[in-house]
């Protein structure tokens, strides 16, 4: 194209464009933001553009990198042809002002120095890299966030030294993984999410090494064990645990985590060991405020003297315990003020008809709220995981990593296979409408809140 075309250019959004080819302007002064996506035909040089800030490549045929430029802050790259060249660049160019890196869907054997990564990076995210592998030869002081999806299949232990200031940490689908080792503090972590690491055995290194941690999921792990820290001492920091799939759910276990300072729980999940009866009498902190049970299947008491303790309990939601029926005790904490039970029918319809077994024992509340909604199934509970998946996936990175993402979720329905052809709000429609088919909208609140599902 001609060298002074566009001259006045501030953003370019190429999407969707399976067929269009050619080259992009030479020279682009004004361009601030490029996007190319599904343009699997384009094959150019990614234009001069001197104050570009944010660039974002997926699913393009090959756009050529003369050089990265200098002032990008945000960059994203999907597959071989983009993250090869990218990953190269790092070692000899110096970008001082890149603060979020993604990089996703490569499976050629990589190697990524820690060394290389620009000193101002904040916030990285490698996803379906399966050869993908980081190189701890150094220290990076400056990144906050990491987020690490479907991460290089041959690793079974990982360290985290190299990343000293972590505040967020997220491990995602990594699973060969059986251990993370972590030597020396992180002091700054505060949010730690790990899910779908089916190997995963240990994280006691890292609870140890996080005596600030704030916010813990632990999703679809169900060898993983959390030990109290070390010198025995309560973690008094941990103020949201959400947790599935688990051996942390055990009773024995839980109790010794002296988890003291805990205000939000939620339990998603069955219990192996057939658990008839929740919660079991001195089982929970008191510190609690909000408990959530959602889908444990085989529970079917609640136990009042499991809560008689919690003084500070304000809200207890229980989400599609089909088996549910019986509220044991002689009545529940007066300090609640709301209770919530949707998908629950045995004991949604004691409680709606004040059967004179249950009544008296909740009658005290004054929000009380029965949802009327079909049980969902294993295979929906499961469905709405990968939900989770996708939507936290949607945060971080869309475009081509939103595809691969949501085609996990198109073999279990009838929607289209050519997921390529639709763009990034077409494909939010089409897992919308997968909620909606599972009735999931009856998922509870803060878990819709946490993975945004469109209205």
């Amino acid at each position: 194209m001609e060298f002074n075309a566009f001259p006045r250019l501030a953003e370019l959004t190429l999407s969707d464009s399976p067929m269009l080819r050619g080259d992009l302007p030479n020279h682009l002064p004004s361009l601030q933001s490029l996007t190319i996506d599904n343009s699997k035909y384009l094959r150019c040089c990614l234009p001069r553009a001197p104050v570009m800030t944010s660039l974002n490549i997926v699913g393009a045929g090959e756009v050529r990198t003369r050089e990265l430029p200098p002032l990008l802050r945000k960059l994203s790259v999907h597959g071989i042809d983009q993250v090869e060249p990218v990953v190269k660049a790092f070692r000899h160019m110096q970008l001082t002002c890149l603060t979020s890196l993604c990089i996703s869907d490569c499976s050629f054997h990589i190697s990524f120095p820690v060394s290389s990564i620009p000193a101002s990076l904040q916030e990285l995210t490698i996803s379906d890299c399966v050869k993908l592998e980081l190189e701890m030869d150094g220290h990076h002081k400056s990144l906050q966030s990491l987020n690490i999806i479907n991460y290089y299949d041959s690793a079974t232990s990982f360290s985290w030294d190299a990343f000293p200031n972590l505040v967020r940490l997220q491990i995602k689908e990594c699973k060969s993984m059986e251990s993370i080792v972590v030597s020396q503090s992180l002091s700054c972590l505060r949010s730690l999410y790990i899910s779908g690491c089916w190997s995963l055995k240990s994280v006691s290194t890292l609870w140890m090494a996080a005596p600030q941690l704030e916010d813990l999921t632990i999703l679809e792990c169900p060898e993983i064990e959390l030990s109290p820290t070390g010198d025995g001492d309560p973690h008094c920091s941990l103020k949201s645990l959400t947790i599935s799939y688990s051996k942390l759910i055990s009773c024995a276990a839980f109790m010794n985590l002296q988890l003291n300072g805990l205000t939000h729980l939620r339990i998603f999940g069955e219990y192996k060991e057939s658990v008839k009866c929740l919660p079991k009498e001195g089982w929970l902190p008191a510190s609690l405020e909000s408990l959530t049970l959602f889908y444990i299947q085989s529970v079917e008491t609640l136990e009042c003297k499991g809560l008689a303790h919690l003084n500070s309990l304000q809200q207890l939601s229980i989400h599609h315990c089909s088996k549910l029926k019986n509220i044991e005790g002689e009545k529940l904490p007066a300090s609640l003020k709301q209770l919530i039970i949707k998908g629950t029918p045995l004991l949604g319809r004691r409680c709606e008809k004040k059967d004179p077994e249950v009544w008296p024992k909740i009658s005290h509340i004054h929000g009380i709220q029965r949802i009327h909604g079909t049980n969902i199934t294993t295979s929906a509970a499961m469905v709405f995981l990968l939900l989770h998946e996708v939507y936290s996936i949607v945060a971080i990175c869309s475009g081509g990593m939103l595809r691969s993402k949501t085609r996990n979720l198109l073999t279990r329905f009838k929607a289209p296979a050519k997921i390529e052809t639709f763009t990034h709000n077409g494909l939010l429609t089409i897992i919308a409408s997968m909620v909606n088919q599972l009735q999931l909208e009856e998922v509870p609140k803060e878990y819709q809140e946490q993975t945004s599902l469109p209205s």
